[in-house]
């Protein structure tokens, strides 16, 4: 607490003083010197307290090192500069002097115009975000996740208390999931994302405003979500845990307590995790990725390594629709509320519903096609014998059927 406190006056100090928001300023350390202490006090755990910095933990096996930036860090000493620095002389040249230091990467910066709708498609750098954590956000995520995961598995035994009641857990558990959603979200902007830099004409090691992101980044951040969103083991939730989820039934100061008008006092965990699978594929599928992705293919130069719309479309399908390829008896609950999301999304995309990209209407219909004949042979074998998967994947077919002919149908018109 008193470290957060520190943090936060630093903070609020520096916007008296003039300073903007930073949310690029997490970049500063490598993942593996978060919790070095002799680092973190030397440089700052972050390039400056004008982010949103998160809470930094240390994973099982760690030693815990400061939870949040204790000092300042260099863009901040490089912004007082700037602006308070008395010059008895040439004063334009001087200030030319400091602000031609921004390309260095300690000194990386980006406000709140950069990180409007952080998580929306029009967000265009999976760098700026708001409580990410180091150069490399996806190993940061999947750190924290592994924290979560471990959470789960002894929440139940380590969190209540004799005598008290259970909402606690149902506040942990749903917290968690809140930072499952952020780190997928962010995971997410890296396909079809650009990395964006302020640099001017003429700064010492300048760079164009514009840089691509890798082909292999973009496949990292490809298999980050599938095996943290779209497998067929993410968010499984112990019945000894999920049967403990109950919410605070006492009233609050304003005699509410989040209940009434609801439907349902238990915990909706279908609906909570399809929320957050929705999310994600909404801004992978949105206009503006799809654009981007597309225009994408131009930014590199030739025989560099591209990462295109079909590996999105034929990643994203062999993740979302993985049983109809192994020897498996059914598809679970949560599998089939993420195939039908997946089933729309590539439905509205195929008779074109919105305004994309010529070729993700393609690749979605070939991506539909593929899906189709795959289940005609997953309705073959013998011992898929599970009657609600099996239904699942009867309407399935009968849905995919009726979006190729009606595109056909249409296209004809």
């Amino acid at each position: 607490m008193k470290e957060y406190i520190i943090h936060v006056t630093a903070h609020e100090v520096g916007h008296t003083l003039g300073l903007r928001h930073n949310f690029r300023a997490s970049t500063l350390l490598d993942p593996n010197e978060l919790l070095n202490d002799k680092v973190t006090e030397e440089r700052g755990q972050s390039g400056s307290v004008m982010d949103y910095n998160p809470i930094v933990i240390a994973a099982k096996g760690e030693k815990q090192g400061h939870f949040v930036p204790t000092t300042l860090g260099p863009y901040d000493f490089w912004a007082i500069e700037y602006a308070y620095k008395p010059f008895p002389k040439n004063e334009a040249e001087e200030l030319q002097r400091i602000a031609s230091r921004s390309a260095e990467p300690e000194l990386a910066y980006s406000t709140d115009e950069d990180a409007l709708g952080t998580y929306s498609a029009a967000a265009l750098d999976p760098l700026v975000n708001q409580f990410d954590q180091s150069s490399d956000p996806i190993r940061y995520f999947e750190n924290r996740i592994g924290i979560i995961n471990e959470l789960w598995d002894s929440i139940d035994k380590k969190l209540v208390r004799e005598g008290e009641g259970y909402q606690i857990l149902r506040r942990a558990v749903m917290r968690s999931l809140g930072e499952y959603y952020r780190a997928l979200l962010t995971a997410s902007k890296f396909i079809g994302g650009l990395y964006h830099h302020r640099d001017h004409v003429g700064d010492e090691n300048g760079r164009a405003p514009f840089a691509p992101i890798a082909a292999e980044k973009q496949k990292e951040a490809l298999d980050f979500m599938r095996r943290y969103c779209f497998s067929e083991e993410a968010f499984e939730i112990k019945p000894d845990l999920y049967n403990k989820l109950a919410p605070e039934r006492l009233p609050g100061l304003d005699g509410l307590n989040g209940l009434f008008g609801t439907q349902r006092l238990d915990t909706p965990w279908h609906d909570s995790v399809l929320n957050l699978q929705r999310a994600v594929l909404q801004r992978l599928h949105a206009s503006t990725t799809l654009a981007r992705l597309q225009d994408s293919e131009l930014r590199f130069k030739s025989g560099e390594d591209r990462f295109t719309m079909a590996d999105m479309f034929l990643g994203l399908e062999t993740a979302i629709w993985a049983e109809l390829h192994h020897p498996v008896r059914q598809v679970s609950s949560l599998r089939r509320n993420l195939q039908r999301e997946h089933l729309k999304t590539l439905s509205r995309m195929a008779l074109r519903r919105y305004a994309i990209p010529e070729d993700a209407t393609s690749l979605a219909r070939a991506s539909l096609s593929r899906i189709v004949e795959n289940i005609e042979t997953k309705l073959g074998e013998e011992r898929f014998n599970d009657p609600t998967s099996r239904a699942h994947l009867e309407e399935t077919r009968a849905r995919i059927r009726a979006t190729l002919e009606a595109q056909i149908a249409k296209t004809s018109e």
